[in-house]
């Protein structure tokens, strides 16, 4: 039976006694409705905050506040009467409890990163549905705070974003910004080797230089590329480069050294290029599947180029010659 948020699962959360699974249900369930769950919360934590307010001895504070569970919100009501003059002197720390919890919500981060070889699908609080590609990581709040969404990328991730036109949705790279309204699109953050873009397969997106302020707007099937400090727009040619999701690596017109780190985020192995001019492959297409294995892949991309390979199985190094 699927778990709904309930009573005693709030008054954990307050007390910070929740599993991170019922902390992301939280949060997925405020996100669903935020005026009206809002307001649900908010009661919530006034009783919890009467609860411990009520409780026979104070120094117990958490665990007697449970003690309403048990009876149930009759039982907490009758209190109200009796405690309405407490309240009354309470409530302005009550109102800065309940924001200084909250504030501590909004700034806890999660912190995915996905090894070599592998990549994951995750869904954020909002509903919005993240494919985080090998050698990537993501950062977002557990709670997304009223008026932006906003996660940070490194690597690559496609991103299916769920429509709220009052909260857009920010992607945070160390190059550029994607803004997004409801959208499906591919982003790629490589800082290390100077790589950004972004691949827009429906809806609307802005990207905006960190650097100068530029900003473009892209429309489906448009990628931007970032080099040389510019922003260069083209058509989308060829949507099998995002085929990893499906565990498939395309082969389109890349520069051999930019396969081969392909490849080695793909096999999580280390591949070193012993020879003074680079390869190449001169398939106009090819799809690779990754659980054939390494080996595999560059014996299909030697059939058409000029490259050997020596592949040491113990320390999983491969010398290009």
């Amino acid at each position: 039976m699927e778990k709904k948020v309930t009573d005693a699962m709030l008054f954990r959360f307050f007390a910070e006694q929740t599993t991170l699974e019922e902390t992301d249900m939280i949060s997925a369930w405020l996100n669903e409705d935020p005026e009206k769950n809002q307001k649900v919360l908010d009661k919530a934590y006034n009783l919890y905050v009467l609860g411990i307010m009520c409780a026979p001895n104070p120094e117990a504070g958490i665990n007697n506040s449970r003690s309403f569970l048990r009876f149930g919100w009759p039982k907490v009501l009758r209190y109200a009467g009796v405690a309405a003059a407490i309240l009354l002197l309470g409530i302005a720390v009550d109102h800065v409890l309940l924001s200084q919890r909250m504030n501590r919500w909004l700034q806890q981060q999660t912190t995915v990163e996905v090894p070599a070889g592998q990549h994951i699908r995750l869904t954020l609080g909002d509903g919005s549905i993240v494919e985080l590609n090998a050698q990537s990581r993501i950062v977002y709040p557990a709670i997304f705070p009223k008026g932006e969404r906003r996660v940070q990328l490194s690597g690559e991730a496609i991103f299916n974003v769920a429509h709220n036109s009052e909260c857009p949705f920010i992607v945070e790279t160390f190059a550029c910004d994607v803004e997004v309204l409801g959208t499906h699109f591919d982003v790629i953050a490589n800082q290390a080797e100077n790589r950004f873009s972004t691949a827009l397969f429906s809806g609307r997106v802005a990207v905006t230089n960190k650097k100068n302020g530029e900003s473009v707007i892209l429309q489906p099937n448009d990628i931007v590329n970032l080099r040389d400090g510019g922003f260069q727009i083209q058509e989308l040619e060829d949507k099998d480069d995002y085929l990893w999701m499906d565990g498939i690596i395309s082969v389109y017109g890349m520069p051999f050294e930019q396969l081969m780190s392909k490849l080695e985020r793909s096999y999580n192995v280390k591949i070193e290029i012993r020879r003074e001019t680079m390869p190449v492959v001169k398939y106009k297409s090819l799809k690779i599947r990754v659980s054939d294995g390494i080996d595999h892949a560059l014996h299909m991309l030697q059939l058409a180029s000029d490259f050997t390979f020596e592949h040491d199985a113990v320390t999983d190094v491969i010398i290009i010659k």
